[in-house]
């Protein structure tokens, strides 16, 4: 099966980890379209542009591109991480209710650097077992972590979000991240939807 989606979301990083995740899928082929990936890339990268710009891309998405999904890319930020689950559910009442159910947010908490951060340190320790947290830790020093100082280009962002994503991941990440465990749900619940379709 072959599924076309759009993708809007904050960055680069948010847009490489999607795209590594979705290669881990067996028994589906994701493909997404450039054309709408560059239409609605968010001039700035940022946060409030992306919920700014999710109730006017659903339309968009079924009646101009006839794509058969859609992925809103955030990161969490300094929000109230208790607030998850209702911050979460207000950004998927953003989204057009004729798209709804065949969308999927990710929302990383505090950021997609801190899901990358985990695998860092499963590949640095492989035989660990510790279940440690990293979800309070300073963005700043996640990303610092994760590319080092100063700004990367693309590629080299893509580069080391690869290597961090080149192993099965999502089983163990899912024990990790409660963040990360709501997307791999709402993904796979929403892919078998779309599959009965």
């Amino acid at each position: 099966m072959i599924i076309k989606y759009g993708l809007i979301c904050e960055d680069i990083a948010q847009r490489s980890f999607l795209e590594n995740f979705l290669e881990k899928q067996n028994d589906v082929f994701f493909q997404l379209d450039q054309e709408f990936y560059n239409r609605f890339r968010v001039a700035g990268n940022n946060n409030k542009q992306v919920i700014k710009s999710i109730p006017q891309i659903g339309y968009q998405l079924v009646e101009k591109y006839h794509l058969d999904f859609l992925f809103v890319g955030l990161d969490y930020d300094d929000r109230n991480q208790s607030d998850f689950d209702k911050e979460l559910e207000q950004l998927y009442l953003k989204i057009d209710k004729n798209v709804r159910a065949k969308s999927v947010v990710f929302f990383p908490v505090q950021a997609i650097e801190h899901w990358l951060l985990y695998l860092k340190f499963k590949i640095d320790d492989p035989k660990s077992t510790k279940n440690v947290s990293y979800e309070n830790i300073n963005r700043k020093n996640v990303k610092r972590e994760i590319f080092g100082e100063g700004k990367n280009s693309d590629y080299k962002t893509k580069i080391i979000i690869s290597k961090l994503t080149s192993f099965d991941f999502i089983d163990w990440l899912k024990t990790r991240s409660t963040s990360f465990q709501r997307f791999n749900s709402d993904f796979n619940n929403a892919i078998q939807k779309l599959k009965s379709f």
